[in-house]
């Protein structure tokens, strides 16, 4: 019994029951339609599995107390153009590094994102994406063990998540 107990401590300390792929990953393009939110707002978002996490444009964030908790107001938009205003938890500052310019700093958010039929809650940083096509980049926190990408496809699926 003490065997087995250390085997899978073993393993879990070694990650390995991370790293389960599905049999038949869905593929996907390199821009799809996501939704956020519940659902509520809808983006074209580049696919990028060279960026650990995800991403969203962001514009007039501001740090404010709720509860004695620290959140974040800010303000994208979304397929239409249409402002939206946002509030979530903060969940940390991250700072990026950069080449050649001082790191920058960035609020990281928990977010819900639905790309296809499946829905994640993740860690979203938020960022001024305003010289970008694509208002939101959703990277390897996002895509591991879900999906395969395809870079010579786009828009191959249609956000269909109900939320849990």
């Amino acid at each position: 019994m003490k065997i087995v107990i250390c085997i899978l401590l073993s393993i879990s300390f070694l990650g390995l029951t991370s790293n389960v792929v599905q049999a038949n990953p869905p593929v996907i393009g390199w821009l799809e339609r996501v939704t956020v939110s519940d659902q509520q707002y809808r983006f074209n978002a580049k696919i990028d599995t060279g960026a650990d996490n995800t991403s969203m444009h962001a514009e007039n964030y501001h740090l404010f107390d709720r509860n004695s908790e620290q959140w974040v107001r800010f303000t994208t938009n979304d397929n239409n153009g249409k402002d939206i205003t946002l509030e979530r938890k903060l969940v940390k500052i991250t700072r990026i590094k950069r080449k050649l310019l001082p790191a920058a700093k960035r609020p990281v958010v928990r977010m819900v994102v639905c790309i296809d039929n499946v829905i994640k809650e993740v860690n979203v940083s938020l960022v001024n994406r305003n010289k970008f096509k694509h208002k939101m980049l959703i990277g390897r926190n996002y895509l591991r063990n879900t999906f395969l990408v395809n870079s010579g496809v786009k828009y191959t699926t249609e956000p269909e998540c109900q939320r849990r």
